[in-house]
């Protein structure tokens, strides 16, 4: 009976390499330009991006600390699922950004401008919102301090709406009132005037019966 052939022997699965993970400390990158970069789940300790300018850039599940972007320019970023703490936007400008689902802590971000930026579920705690404008943003799920915005908003304005209706509805009724008023002075005035005829009738019946005698 012939010999089994051995096998070869399995060659060992090579391990996977992990994703390196871009790690920025300390490091000052004021007015540095980037495009069409992708420093998602990035890490930020002490970083400075004073006046830098973003375009085309994504920090998707980034994690931000101490990072200053004081008069930086975003344009089409996405900052989806970012950890942010102790950061500051300060005059900083975002236009057609993405910050969907990302946390925010102890962020500075006095006299900021968002334009069409989605912060639908992104959520800030103990941040400075002096002076922010925003303009066609997305705040389905935005969450300050642990309150709704979209939610408190709906209700402020359901609000207004029950507050115009009752003064409208006062203000007829002030005018219903009014004019019931005005009919019963019309009136009065009215009766007054027939009882004042009648009362200067009466003398001259009684003189021109006393000439007829």
């Amino acid at each position: 009976m012939a010999a089994r052939k051995a096998r070869p022997a399995k060659k060992a699965r090579a391990t996977p390499r992990k994703s390196l993970v871009p790690v920025f400390e300390k490091t000052s990158l004021g007015r540095a330009q980037f495009d069409d970069v992708d420093l998602g789940r990035a890490r930020f300790h002490d970083v400075s991006f004073r006046d830098a300018t973003f375009d085309d850039v994504t920090l998707a599940k980034a994690h931000l600390a101490n990072a200053t972007f004081e008069g930086a320019t975003f344009a089409d970023v996405s900052f989806a699922k970012a950890k942010i703490e102790n950061a500051t936007f300060e005059r900083a400008r975002l236009e057609d950004v993405t910050m969907d689902g990302a946390t925010l802590h102890n962020a500075a971000l006095r006299k900021l401008r968002a334009s069409d930026v989605d912060l639908a579920g992104t959520r800030f705690e103990d941040s400075n919102f002096t002076g922010v404008r925003l303009s066609g943003c997305r705040i389905d799920g935005l969450t300050i301090d642990g309150v709704r915005v979209d939610r408190l908003l709906a209700a402020l304005g359901r609000a207004e709406t029950a507050r115009n209706a009752a003064d409208a509805k006062s203000a007829k009724s002030a005018k219903s009132a009014k004019s019931a008023k005005s009919a019963k002075s019309a009136a009065d005035a009215k009766a007054s005037k027939s009882a004042t005829t009648a009362k200067n009738k009466k003398p001259r019946a009684a003189s021109r019966q006393r000439s007829a005698r």
